[in-house]
């Protein structure tokens, strides 16, 4: 069996490795301008196992606006895309992993550098500076404008305040192993929230995955049973985020170790009222090899409650994607598999509202969109220079109102003409 390498990072970590040759520093403030390339077919996975053919950059970013004859020296720069993907300036050094608004104009981010944003509408500003030292925080989500929740490596921070702007973000007691760090936190409301997170260590053999599952019902005084451990606890799942919906339950996926250092991905589901686990068999990689099974996941998310999307590797370390569909609830899935050629860039999230309506975005440059029968690039620049930032996270109300995060950069897709 092929255990994955000791030096490999997990995604929370692996946007500090060196970036490609097209990540290129613009104007803006430190904002990365233009757009890179990525076409997929997720229905014809045989013949063409990449998914698709790769658009060349200049062709899939189409040619920017040319400026006015008259424009002069001093004409303002371009903010929007021809797709309305428009560039807001960060603080400096600020490597975003997580978004979430309150669809009231205020947006969430939250930074590896331990900070946490606030678009308060008209600018970016560091609301909170690392409440504990060394801390890197991860994902962020809120049961409402003044109830935000943020997962870091020290733990689950919890926002409370009169107004957004004055909330104050206060490091939560949790069960269960103190030192496994919280990389994602979702909920359906302010009762029902749930936070996992894990560590993988190939430092001793077998190597040794553990994980972290924990669940607000509530306070106690108010009904609830507070903080709980989850079970799923207990199952050697180091679990990278959890997500889902109303209707279709709880969903955490992660990587386990086998007693021969075999890693493999994993996707766990609790179905809407219920309070067992079930194991999503996600197929292996129909052209075989000696591990064609999937070995780890860099994104998943549900587009709706009938279709799933995930992106990864396989144990022959080959970059796939796996498209499920159901129509029986999330109890069984029909699957599409897509095998990726080693340039295509992996993607690291996922969102949409509908099935045939599907953005992911991900390695230098990735946005892209799945309408149904193939994923498109974005035209994300504003300039001659193609965007060469990673994107780690995205978050929406609608296929036009939507922000995507990630090494440097911050984008609204909008039909405002503006950030």
């Amino acid at each position: 069996m092929i255990a994955r390498p000791d030096a490999r990072p997990s995604p929370p970590e692996r946007s500090r490795a060196p970036r490609r040759a097209l990540a290129i520093a613009a104007a803006l403030g430190g904002v990365a301008l233009g757009a890179c390339s990525d076409a997929g077919d997720d229905a014809s996975p045989a013949p063409d196992p990449d998914g698709g053919a790769v658009i060349p950059a200049h062709d899939a970013a189409g040619e920017p606006d040319a400026a006015p004859a008259d424009a002069g020296a001093d004409a303002a720069p371009k903010l929007c895309s021809d797709q309305g993907f428009c560039h807001s300036e960060l603080p400096p050094n600020q490597h975003l992993r997580g978004v979430w608004g309150d669809g009231q104009g205020v947006v969430w981010a939250v930074s590896l550098e331990g900070n946490i944003l606030r678009w308060d509408g008209a600018a970016w500003k560091v609301h909170t500076r690392r409440v504990v030292d060394d801390e890197g925080m991860f994902s962020v989500w809120g049961a409402g404008p003044t109830d935000v929740w943020v997962a870091s490596s020290a733990g689950l921070l919890h926002g409370t305040g009169a107004t957004s702007a004055t909330i104050v973000f206060e490091p939560v007691d949790l069960p269960g192993d103190a030192s496994i760090p919280i990389r994602s936190v979702w909920g359906t409301g302010p009762s029902d929230v749930w936070a996992a997170g894990g560590v993988e260590s190939f430092a001793e053999w077998p190597p040794r995955f553990t994980g972290r599952l924990v669940h607000w019902t509530g306070a106690i005084d108010d009904g609830g049973a507070g903080w709980t451990l989850d079970d799923a606890s207990n199952d050697g799942v180091a679990f990278r985020a959890v997500f889902g919906s109303v209707t279709s339950g709880v969903w955490v996926h992660g990587s386990s170790a086998g007693e021969l250092g075999d890693v493999s991905a994993r996707v766990l589901r609790r179905a809407a009222g219920s309070s067992a686990w079930t194991e999503i068999t996600v197929p292996a990689d129909p052209g075989g090899g000696w591990r064609p099974e999937p070995q780890e996941f860099t994104a998943a998310a549900l587009s709706s409650d009938a279709s799933l999307w995930l992106s990864g590797q396989t144990g022959n370390f080959d970059r796939a994607r796996w498209h499920g569909r159901t129509s029986t609830g999330g109890a069984t899935f029909d699957w599409t598999f897509t095998r990726q050629f080693f340039w295509d860039r992996p993607a690291y999230a996922f969102w949409g509202l509908g099935p045939d309506a599907t953005w992911a975005v991900g390695e230098s440059g990735l946005v892209a969109r799945w309408d149904g029968a193939a994923w498109t690039q974005a035209v994300i620049r504003v300039s001659e220079v193609p965007v060469g930032e990673s994107f780690w996270a995205i978050w929406g109300t609608s296929d036009d109102d939507f922000w995507i995060v990630g090494d440097e950069i911050a984008l609204h897709k909008t039909t405002q003409g503006k950030p």
